[in-house]
């Protein structure tokens, strides 16, 4: 993987790395397959601290440790959040255990632990933010109490945020709004785009139908009924299909499929299921159109999805919700088309626009790989992780912790 080092810049000292995620998957794309592979690849020894999930195929290397808490759960039941109490006391007994010189915390709960375990460790804390949490706690409380809800899930995440010592963030919406409450103004976005190497360039002149790609979970909150009604109102005037890179969300796969028996559109709907990492790129660059219809909420409009990133590295056409930090990036760049997401007419006009005008989409999608390629692919992304660790490990080993023993580094 190029870009883990600057030539100006030695290499960081070696140091333990703790990331501590009880919510997240082990075989998740952001935490464990980006950050923490990287830095792995940089000459860290990095422990995640995550739920076991057999249904991705997770990163291996040998200066990088995955260790399972309990089994991944994609519920916010009363019985999940139990669970995920006995995750957090786990992790905390194996990080005094491994005695980290930085921890890096993904949810508020993990930063909040972190925190508690700064004096035992004298550990360096990164917070990695990448979702609105007093938003997601919003959507789920009663109406009446929504606002008293956001309000104080973001003093808990916000106090958490002041005490750490290096924040990185999802979008430039939660930079502006960290970078208000940080003290040192220590936040960086860190985008979550993948390696450009592993997602070939898509082919914008081809013969037959053109290809709708919607890529990772997809569900109602993801515009699933959305997506399936205007790719119906589409097929009137413009030869599409669809492609599902990933899975249907527990809970939709009879409406989905029930809806595509219902709408004609059996012949031209796929699902892949979940791909190993390295075979995501391949199969996203066989479409020409990227599908982001996140539906509006607090989180969804704040936070960036993974998605597109993948359709901006293949050169796809996007269409984005309007409105979204998604559409601000896609905007900055000159990369996409911004639409009423609700709106399954709305939509389908833009598919048909697109899907009708090779010559645009091969503008469009040049701009998002180009933006990828210069600025926003995992490639930048790992220098601005390096600078940020080597700070992280200055202030944690100046403390007096001993630096980690140099070992294979990798390659990259």
């Amino acid at each position: 993987m190029s870009g883990v080092y600057s030539p100006r810049l030695p290499p960081p000292e070696p140091l333990r790395i703790a990331i501590l995620c009880p919510s997240h998957s082990l075989g998740d794309e952001r935490v464990v397959a980006r950050q923490a592979l990287s830095l792995a690849r940089m000459g860290h020894t990095v422990t995640v601290l995550g739920r076991g999930d057999p249904d991705k195929k997770l990163p291996v290397h040998p200066r990088l440790q995955l260790e399972s808490l309990l089994p991944m759960l994609r519920t916010a039941s009363a019985a999940s959040r139990l669970v995920r109490l006995k995750a957090l006391l786990k992790a905390r007994r194996l990080v005094l255990a491994c005695r980290p010189h930085v921890l890096a915390a993904h949810e508020p709960d993990s930063a909040w632990l972190a925190l508690s375990l700064r004096r035992r460790t004298g550990a360096a804390i990164h917070f990695d933010i990448h979702e609105c949490f007093e938003e997601m706690a919003a959507a789920r409380a009663p109406r009446a109490v929504a606002g008293w809800v956001r309000r104080f899930v973001w003093w808990g995440v916000s106090a958490a945020a002041r005490r750490c010592d290096w924040l990185t963030v999802v979008s430039p919406h939660t930079a502006r709004q960290y970078r208000a409450v940080h003290p040192k103004g220590r936040v960086a976005v860190l985008h979550n785009s993948p390696p450009i190497e592993t997602f070939p360039l898509a082919s914008q002149r081809v013969t037959g139908p053109i290809t709708l790609c919607h890529e990772g979970w997809l569900d109602r909150s993801r515009g699933m009924t959305q997506i399936l009604r205007a790719l119906v109102l589409a097929r009137r005037t413009a030869d599409v299909r669809l492609l599902v890179v990933g899975k249907l969300r527990p809970g939709c796969e009879a409406e989905f499929h029930a809806l595509v028996r219902e709408l004609g559109l059996d012949q031209v709907v796929t699902v892949t299921g979940w791909l190993p990492y390295d075979e995501v790129g391949r199969v996203d660059a066989t479409a020409q159109i990227g599908l982001v219809t996140m539906q509006p909420s607090g989180n969804n409009f704040g936070s960036l999805s993974n998605k597109l990133y993948s359709y901006m590295a293949c050169g796809h056409a996007i269409i984005v919700p309007a409105g979204s930090a998604t559409a601000e990036v896609a905007e900055q760049h000159q990369c996409g088309v911004a639409v009423d997401t609700t709106d399954p007419q709305a939509i389908a006009d833009a598919i048909c626009r697109l899907a009708n005008d090779a010559a645009l989409r091969e503008e469009l999608g040049a701009r998002g790989r180009r933006a990828v390629v210069e600025e926003l692919g995992w490639h930048r992304m790992e220098e601005v992780l390096r600078r940020i660790y080597q700070e992280l490990g200055e202030k944690s080993l100046g403390a007096g912790a001993a630096p980690a023993k140099p070992g294979p580094s990798g390659g990259g």
